[in-house]
């Protein structure tokens, strides 16, 4: 149990995250905190992302174009990280349709911020 002094001092920590991509999946530290699917149906999708550290996961993000019952852009082209290891990730997600009519494209800036 922490007493109240060393509660005080634990909050006043600034959280420093370290983030990285590996394996189709997101991580700060050695903890995974989304990863991604390419589902046919859905399209790309982030998935069980953590909103903050020691937290649960709270969402699934379909990050690609889907029409509705008729196709999605789920083959993907690419996925580019920058700044792995850092407290800012850089994401770009290309995928397409399978005849290649659409194409989608998803950048995210993974940071962290205290609140």
């Amino acid at each position: 149990m922490y007493s109240k002094t060393k509660l005080a001092q634990k909050s006043n920590v600034l959280y420093q995250p370290s983030f990285s991509w590996k394996d189709n999946k997101i991580f700060d530290g050695d903890r995974q905190i989304a990863s991604f699917i390419a589902d046919s149906y859905m399209g790309p999708i982030l998935h069980d992302m953590f909103l903050k550290p020691g937290g649960k996961p709270l969402i699934n993000w379909a990050i690609g174009w889907r029409a509705q019952f008729v196709t999605s852009t789920y083959i993907v082209d690419k996925i580019s990280a920058k700044g792995e290891g850092s407290a800012k990730l850089e994401m770009e997600f290309v995928s397409h349709t399978p005849d290649k009519c659409y194409t989608s494209q998803t950048y995210i800036v993974l940071t962290y911020e205290e609140n």
